[in-house]
């Protein structure tokens, strides 16, 4: 979601802008077409309410399952939303800022799905769980409840340690409040 897209909804529903990134209750001027962010999971949800009431339709946020899927082109082989490795040019990774949603259109999947990665993590609508199939690891207690988070982030690095691709995941809490880290909406049936 763009800040010009929540700037709506905040408008509409009287609900409170994200603090540190916008003046106010509206974006920094000339940010309107980047992505919102500094956002919690239960404004996420809130937002998704509010635009399906308005346009007729369900939208919610991803299951992390699709958001791979997606972020992947429907191909288990492709690590990046692109087809090959890693290239500059294709994602705002090891970046100073956030971009205009859609500044990197050699970075999309072939599907046309812009910024899977880079940019800002996104929530999804999945709770924190090892993957299927894995019995040697568990879930840490302090973990449970919390929310998955994909994609990576303008300051995140496509090497290193946690390098950032199309399998990146973390997990945080639902009340989280990042500069880093906003969302984006599926839509639901026809």
């Amino acid at each position: 979601m763009t800040n010009a897209e929540y700037a709506e909804f905040v408008k509409a529903e009287g609900h409170p802008a994200p603090p540190e990134v916008w003046d106010g209750d509206a974006p920094r001027a000339g940010e309107e077409k980047f992505p919102v962010r500094n956002v919690t999971f239960e404004d996420a949800q809130k937002f998704a309410a509010w635009r399906s009431k308005r346009d007729g339709v369900k939208y919610r946020l991803p299951f992390e399952e699709e958001w791979e899927y997606a972020a992947r082109g429907g191909d288990a082989g492709r690590v990046f939303p692109w087809r090959g490795a890693w290239a500059e040019g294709r994602a705002n990774l090891s970046g100073d800022a956030p971009r205009a949603v859609g500044s990197y259109p050699e970075g999309r999947t072939p599907q046309g799905v812009e910024d899977m990665i880079g940019n800002v993590w996104e929530w999804t609508g999945s709770t924190a769980a090892m993957y299927k199939g894995n019995d040697r690891t568990t879930l840490p207690a302090a973990d449970r409840g919390k929310i998955v988070v994909r994609g990576g982030a303008y300051p995140s690095r496509p090497d290193g340690d946690e390098p950032i691709n199309a399998l990146a995941r973390r997990w945080v809490p639902k009340n989280l409040r990042d500069p880093v880290l906003g969302f984006r909406l599926v839509r639901v049936g026809p």
